[in-house]
């Protein structure tokens, strides 16, 4: 699968273990959103602390919304699941970024197993919020990807808006 590397991008390996799977005896799709998510934060995390080499005292990062996640294929025992975290979007202190799974056979493509967008926030080691560089939208595809990743928030905002409307 091609992927628009012309901005933060950290790519993950992890071989599918008997430990990772359910009883129908595929990988559970909690242990993939575990991964998916460990990638997107090493990846936010770099872009947040860029020319930073103290990871001790820079800025933290940390989940704010895993807004959509899809589960496409189900990797088996022993499969190769690269994962792909690329930002696609920055705020004054968020960054937004699309994560892919996918099973890498020994032959052949890539099969996209499963597609998540995922919202992390950066913040001091003192727990109020850090700026992030921002992320440039030089190229009609850079502004595409920022346009999805506006959508997808407003949507995830009207939803979180709508439910806890419900529970008042």
């Amino acid at each position: 699968m091609a992927l628009y590397r012309n901005i933060s991008t950290r790519e993950f390996y992890y071989q599918v273990t008997a430990a990772d799977m359910t009883p129908n005896q595929t990988m559970h799709g909690g242990v993939i959103m575990t991964y998916m998510d460990d990638a997107t934060g090493t990846c936010c995390h770099s872009w947040a602390n860029q020319g930073k080499a103290d990871r001790q005292h820079g800025k933290k990062v940390f989940t704010a919304a895993f807004h959509d996640i899809r589960f496409l294929q189900s990797p088996l025992l022993d499969d190769l699941i690269r994962f792909t975290a690329t930002i696609i979007d920055t705020g004054s202190s968020s960054m937004d970024a699309i994560v892919y799974g996918e099973i890498v056979p020994e032959q052949g493509p890539a099969i996209l197993a499963a597609i998540g967008f995922v919202t992390y926030v950066a913040v001091h080691p003192d727990g109020s919020k850090a700026q992030v560089p921002p992320l440039a939208k030089s190229t009609e595809t850079a502004c595409q990807y920022a346009r999805i990743a506006e959508q997808i928030r407003q949507q995830s905002k009207a939803v979180t808006t709508a439910i806890r409307a419900l529970n008042d």
